[in-house]
């Protein structure tokens, strides 16, 4: 049976025509057209590898899962999501590049799951694109047992040049539990710049909700609720905390992943963001929701000042908004 080939993704272009096949709104084998209008997106505030692929050919609900295809027919990405507030495509659409597609299924076919590098830091851009600093090591990590410290700024990882948080995440989680890597760091002492090199042997990453419920102290003292956002008010799952964002939640329907939405209030954050009755809550700041409790720990998510990032599945679409806090 003659099959589709993967193209490699790293290769291809801004600008470049490509296809979406799909099932759109269930008319079956309905092709568009668009073009790579962006490389390496992120769609969410949390720390997931993503590097999508953003296309201007039209995807709806039903395209989730087709091929993205060059003009060669080859296989440049797997379209995943949209940015819309309407739930329907508003000319920003999404894709899984193919060799993370292709990376992915074989680890599924060899070991029945996904597994990534581990490095153990909590970690903030350097200024002016010079790399990623230290700004906290976790304890019993890779990066512990190497002497990584806080402080230090990460600038390559076996030669490759870091330049912020989202390159290192991806150099490393793109790699295996066992793998050894070299990171070329910067260390400060005094008024002394030393370069050092530390092979590092990874280890496995640990789930979302595993990291998320780590207690990192915080330079401001005290200990955060996660490691990836500063101290913040308990807000509590009570009426007025949904009040606040204008929806409410139905924890009786049955869904695969995720809390259901009940009601969305008229003229609420919630609703001017494109939150709709009826769409399924998946992540909030990066925490994966299951219960009420992780809506507190996602909305607490989040840097002061920051908007909330929001990610539901409408339709079988993952699709996302931001929410102001």
């Amino acid at each position: 049976i003659p099959v589709a080939e993967f193209a490699d993704s790293n290769k291809v272009e801004i600008g470049e025509w490509v296809l979406a096949l799909g099932n759109p709104l269930d008319l079956n084998n309905s092709v568009s057209q668009g073009i790579i209008s962006a490389k390496n997106r992120n769609i969410s505030n949390g720390a997931r590898i993503e590097e999508l692929l953003q296309t201007t050919a039209v995807i709806n609900p039903g395209n989730s899962g087709g091929p993205l295809v060059n003009l060669e027919g080859q296989i440049v990405g797997i379209n995943n999501a949209i940015a819309t507030s309407t739930g329907r495509w508003a000319g920003i659409g999404f894709a899984i590049p193919a060799n993370q597609a292709e990376r992915v299924s074989a680890m599924l076919i060899e070991k029945g799951r996904v597994t990534r590098g581990y490095l153990g830091i909590q970690m903030e851009d350097a200024p002016d694109e010079k790399g990623v600093e230290v700004m906290y090591v976790n304890a019993d990590t890779p990066a512990m047992e190497v002497g990584l410290k806080e402080g230090d700024i990460v600038r390559r990882v076996n030669g490759e040049r870091i330049y912020n948080r989202r390159d290192l995440l991806t150099a490393i989680g793109n790699r295996l539990a066992g793998e050894e890597v070299k990171l070329s760091i910067i260390r400060i002492n005094g008024e002394q710049v030393e370069e050092k090199d530390l092979n590092v042997v990874l280890a496995e990453r640990p789930s979302e909700e595993t990291l998320s419920q780590l207690n990192i102290p915080s330079r401001r003292g005290g200990a955060q609720i996660s490691p990836f956002f500063q101290d913040s008010p308990d807000l509590g799952i009570t009426e007025n905390f949904f009040e606040k964002f204008g929806f409410s939640i139905d924890t009786e329907a049955e869904v695969e992943e995720g809390i259901k939405v009940g009601t969305v209030t008229e003229g609420s954050e919630a609703e001017k963001a494109g939150l709709k009755a009826g769409d399924t809550l998946v992540q909030i700041n990066g925490i994966t929701i299951t219960d009420e409790q992780t809506i507190l720990d996602g909305f607490a998510n989040v840097n002061p000042g920051d908007e909330h990032f929001v990610l539901f599945q409408r339709d079988g679409n993952n699709q996302f908004i931001r929410i102001p806090q």
